[in-house]
């Protein structure tokens, strides 16, 4: 058997299922059968229920329910891309570097400095 391929949802997509569609839903449904695990971050699921509160208030209840069935993943506790990031991004890419299944070697390690602990 295979093991479940680990999926990273930031804001944008969360805020996304939360609207409804067809990817979503089989997202979702590739989850209820354990052929993924969705996960995000803290940092991702406040503002998707920020973005929500402002734009979609009707959806709610929708991004709740889509959270119910996603991990909660703990975010770096410092990084340093040697690329120019939006400040608001770098926790989205750095907690998704952090919590990605574990290699022999970390792709990361060559470009960036991620304290994941």
């Amino acid at each position: 058997m295979r093991k479940a391929v680990t999926v990273f949802l930031d804001a944008n997509i969360l805020f996304s299922a939360a609207l409804g569609g067809e990817a979503f839903a089989l997202l979702w449904e590739l989850a209820q059968q354990r052929k993924v695990v969705l996960c995000s971050s803290a940092y991702c699921l406040a503002e998707a229920r920020r973005n929500i509160e402002n734009k979609r208030p009707s959806a709610q209840t929708n991004l709740e329910a889509r959270l119910a069935d996603v991990k909660v993943v703990p975010h770096a506790k410092k990084v340093d891309f040697p690329v120019d990031l939006n400040a608001k991004d770098l926790p989205v890419l750095a907690v998704a570097a952090c919590n990605r299944k574990r290699r022999a070697r970390n792709p990361w390690a060559f470009s960036a400095h991620i304290n994941c602990n």
